[in-house]
């Protein structure tokens, strides 16, 4: 074990170890447990901060690291892991983990095969190399990217989803997705969507909107809804420029995580967190996570909206 994520464990764990050992009462600077919330209509009891592997997963990150991430999240009381089979190498590397620790977390993964075949493949590979049994959500994704009529078809990768959730491989159906939010309406109004991911921060507020086109439709079919691109991603999807999130300068971070889960209805908020410094950054934030106030709302919206028009379109098209 590395020294960075021994002292980790030391002070996310230590006391809470002491007690299961009959060891001496923890001290009062023990963290105190993570929150969770409900995510929609499965009824899964999940972690307000969850871990996504897209930032790692360009190949910048040694796999050996993100598994130290992904094991002190877990010891920390993430329970909800977010990957991808586009990530590079990190559902083999996640794999290991869930072989030993599949009741620490659900996992959830992506489909972005068009055909109701690709997306079976998609969906089997995703189990091999992640070594479970069955995903707990497997997404569409983008969905903005879809010829809505083909993916809800016969041979759409809906379809598949379905397929894949009546053998057992999948428990719940999801749609995530960047940008195009008035496509994501279409397919939660078929009462079969379980939960919905979609990026969401106080700048692209003004710009996408997922906010107050999705957001309403989804809570009113009780879907579980995941806020990702916390921070607003990083420019150009470079992750190998290590810096950073858009928004993830001091002064901006912990608005924009307050602003993430303070919104009606979401349940978790996904970022991606390539060492265990970002990972204590992450958890330090939640943990301090206390609701906007209207005046504070009121005031991150209009340095949104500043912010805005320097970002662009930067998720692709809105429409």
């Amino acid at each position: 074990m590395s020294p960075s994520r021994r002292e980790f464990l030391y002070t996310v764990a230590g006391a809470a170890g002491g007690l299961l050992l009959g060891g001496p009462i923890p001290s009062q600077d023990a963290p105190p447990r993570l929150p969770r919330r409900t995510l929609g209509r499965t009824g899964l009891e999940v972690s307000i901060l969850s871990i996504g592997l897209g930032a790692p997963g360009d190949g910048r990150v040694d796999p050996a690291i993100v598994q130290e991430v992904v094991e002190a999240a877990l010891d920390a009381g993430i329970n909800l892991v977010d990957t991808a089979p586009n990530y590079e190498l990190m559902q083999p590397t996640l794999g290991p983990i869930m072989a030993r620790r599949r009741t620490d977390a659900f996992v959830t993964t992506k489909v972005e095969e068009h055909t109701r075949e690709g997306a079976l493949a998609q969906i089997e590979r995703s189990r091999r190399e992640m070594q479970v049994d069955t995903i707990d959500v497997a997404f569409i994704h983008n969905v903005g990217d879809f010829d809505l009529s083909h993916m809800l078809g016969l041979d759409g990768a809906f379809t598949a989803l379905r397929q894949a959730r009546d053998a057992g491989h999948v428990r719940f159906l999801g749609i995530s997705g960047h940008n195009r939010p008035p496509k994501f309406a279409p397919v939660i109004r078929t009462g079969e969507v379980d939960v919905v991911m979609v990026a969401m921060n106080f700048v692209d507020r003004h710009l996408y909107n997922f906010e107050q086109q999705v957001v309403p439709v989804a809570r009113e079919h009780d879907c579980g809804i995941v806020c990702m691109k916390v921070l607003g991603g990083v420019e150009g999807w470079n992750y190998m420029n290590v810096g950073h999130a858009r928004l993830g300068a001091p002064e901006r971070y912990e608005s924009a995580v307050r602003y993430a889960l303070s919104l009606e209805g979401i349940a978790t908020a996904t970022m991606g967190l390539c060492n265990v410094g970002e990972l204590q950054a992450a958890l330090d934030a939640v943990r301090r996570f206390a609701p906007l106030t209207q005046s504070e709302l009121t005031a991150l919206l209009a340095a949104g909206a500043d912010l805005a028009p320097v970002w662009g379109h930067h998720l692709g098209p809105p429409t």
